[in-house]
């Protein structure tokens, strides 16, 4: 009897096994296919069974099955074929109410909704942070999200490429949308343009997954072609353009390789940009600039500090920081300078808010480049590490989102006053103080404006510390000044910028601007400002700096009087890229191995 029941008690055992295994199988290889039941495993473990029509109208249904095992999918196989997920299509009414279906949220969907936004205000930012920003990408797992994430980062990045292999394939006019401007047309006109950006949109992510991306041709180009009937009635797409495009598609599968050979990694570059940088740096300096470019940079931590904390005590907790990842299965390493790389971040914690000691404030994101600024204050008004720098008052111009502030506070200044113009990205500065235990003074004031003595400064309320807006003139011994400017530096993390306009006239007023109030008006006499820049154009950097110091010295008796405090190699710790000039400036180049940001900085006293 008891054989007879433990039989049973197997067999049962078994027949939920195959059919858990069975469930699994119709998730990964039928929900593609029209008409077919599929299994929608959110990462909650709540499942959904519902039928997906391949018509643009179908009837929906939702009933509930058993759990079954879920296994999270790591980003490595971010490159295979992407899959739709629970309560991505509408949500389901009376089984006899016939409604439409909406998108499902898949990663070339999120792709395409951040290279092609929908609101003209939001063209202005990264495409990477539009995507990060949408609610359908954080629904997906963590396989599509990376590779949704690849996808907008590799249009972005080798676009002036793409775009030149679709000249070449574009052998006649694609069917276009009428555009008459006249008065009740102007609604269609506008539709129309938006229906072209759409198309380049779809056409471009497919050449970024044929030829850099190698996606199997046949999902490349089916997946990425039904986008176009995945549109809404803000973007109509005729068939004849939907034909058109994949027509495209496949003859570039076909050809492609034979052409991706006549394009450059230069033409994912501006020209202008590419002729500044060869005329400052030369040719050999400028190529290693665009490679590094071309691959994403990966993320760097650095680790909060207990003021006063000897070197042994800081080391000590960077390694305990960095065991901590790799007790998740991340992939770290410990820079020189005291960094720490995340070479392949924790497979399984998905956002970067999930990390080890995030919520505990160990640690805040920053480029080691980044983290130069602040060490130079420090270490020149400590007299290199030697003296306390508790007393002394700082100031952090352009403070937000708040790395440089976090640096200084951790670094033992124990009265930072951050300026910043935006009050919402101070917001964002008070989030990542709160976060590390720190505090500081936080005025929302335009920089080119404020004055220590409470001037032209408005009080952060949300500030527990900011009792008032005023900071006696003469206390005032450091300066971090962190301009806005065209970041160049950043296209390993922004490729955007590669293509930015040649005007930036505006941002080297600003600069100007900036550094001759905090110098004149802010910073006591034998103060040090430490003046900073993620560019790598020479009339960012070197150029203002050495104009603003020859501007306040000789016989100019209107103005303070500024010499350089030049930096020493010391001071570096064998930091990859960095050179340091005649005049005593820094200036970061990017390389291709190590994915630093390139940057310039510049150091100077007010002698009177």
């Amino acid at each position: 009897m008891m054989i007879f029941l433990w039989l049973i008690v197997m067999f049962a055992s078994s027949f939920c096994l195959a059919f858990q295994a069975g469930c699994q199988l119709s998730y990964y290889y039928l929900n593609r296919s029209a008409n077919v039941a599929v299994f929608l495993i959110p990462a909650d473990g709540t499942h959904t069974h519902r039928w997906r029509s391949g018509s643009s109208r179908s009837r929906s249904g939702t009933t509930h099955c058993p759990p079954l095992y879920h296994q999270p999918i790591s980003a490595s196989a971010a490159t295979q074929k992407s899959t739709p997920r629970a309560n991505d299509d509408v949500v389901a009414t009376d089984s006899s109410s016939e409604v439409k279906q909406m998108p499902s949220s898949t990663s070339r969907y999120e792709a395409l909704r951040a290279l092609v936004p929908r609101r003209r205000s939001a063209s202005s930012s990264f495409a990477v942070e539009r995507l990060e920003a949408s609610s359908g990408y954080h629904i997906l797992w963590s396989r599509d999200r990376a590779f949704a994430r690849l996808l907008v980062s590799t249009v972005e990045r080798r676009q002036g490429q793409i775009d030149k292999i679709l000249q070449n394939f574009q052998t006649k006019q694609q069917p276009t949308t009428t555009t008459t401007t006249n008065g009740a047309k102007l609604k269609r006109r506008i539709k129309g343009q938006r229906t072209d950006l759409y198309v380049q949109g779809v056409l471009r992510l497919g050449v970024a997954q044929l030829l850099f991306l190698r996606t199997p041709s046949h999902a490349a180009c089916k997946e990425t072609v039904d986008l176009l009937r995945m549109s809404d009635d803000d973007v109509p797409v005729s068939e004849g353009r939907i034909k058109f495009v994949n027509a495209m598609l496949r003859r570039i599968s076909l050809e492609g390789d034979q052409v991706l050979p006549s394009t450059s990694v230069d033409d994912n570059v501006a020209p202008w940009l590419l002729e500044e940088w060869k005329q400052a740096w030369g040719e050999e300096r400028t190529k290693m600039i665009v490679e590094q470019a071309m691959e994403e940079s990966p993320r760097f931590l650095t680790v909060r500090q207990r003021p006063g904390a000897t070197a042994a005590e800081r080391n000590e907790m960077i390694q305990q920081v960095a065991q901590a990842f790799r007790e998740s299965a991340a992939t770290v390493q410990i820079l020189a300078q005291g960094s720490i790389q995340i070479l392949v971040p924790p497979p399984f914690l998905g956002t970067v808010s999930r990390w080890p000691g995030y919520d505990q404030g160990q640690w805040f994101i920053q480029d080691p480049s980044a983290t130069i600024p602040a060490k130079a204050l420090y270490h020149t008004l400590s007299a290199g590490g030697t003296q306390s720098v508790a007393d002394i008052n700082v100031v952090d111009m352009c403070a937000a989102p708040g790395g440089k502030t976090l640096q200084l506070c951790s670094h033992g200044f124990q009265s930072v006053t951050a300026v910043e113009l935006s009050p919402k990205r101070c917001d964002r500065l008070r989030e990542n103080l709160d976060r590390l235990g720190f505090s500081c003074h936080i005025v929302v004031a335009d920089g080119t404006k404020w004055r220590p003595d409470g001037e032209n400064g408005v009080e952060n309320e949300n500030n527990e510390n900011s009792n008032n807006n005023k900071v006696a003139r003469s206390s005032i011994q450091g300066v971090l000044l962190d301009v806005p400017c065209t970041a160049t530096g950043t296209g390993s993390r922004r490729p955007d910028v590669l293509r930015r306009d040649s005007n930036y006239s505006d941002l080297l007023h600003v600069q100007w601007a900036l550094a001759c109030h905090a110098v004149d008006n802010i910073l006591d006499v034998g103060g040090i400002m430490v003046y900073a820049t993620c560019s790598l154009l020479r009339q960012e950097g070197e150029d203002q700096m050495n104009r603003l110091v020859s501007s306040r010295s000789g016989l100019n008796h209107t103005a303070a009087h500024l010499e350089i405090v030049p930096f020493q190699r010391d001071e570096i710790l064998d930091m990859p890229g960095c050179t340091i000039d005649n005049h005593g400036w820094l200036r970061v180049f990017p390389q291709k191995d190590h994915g630093l940001d390139g940057f310039f900085v510049g150091r100077v006293r007010k002698v009177r």
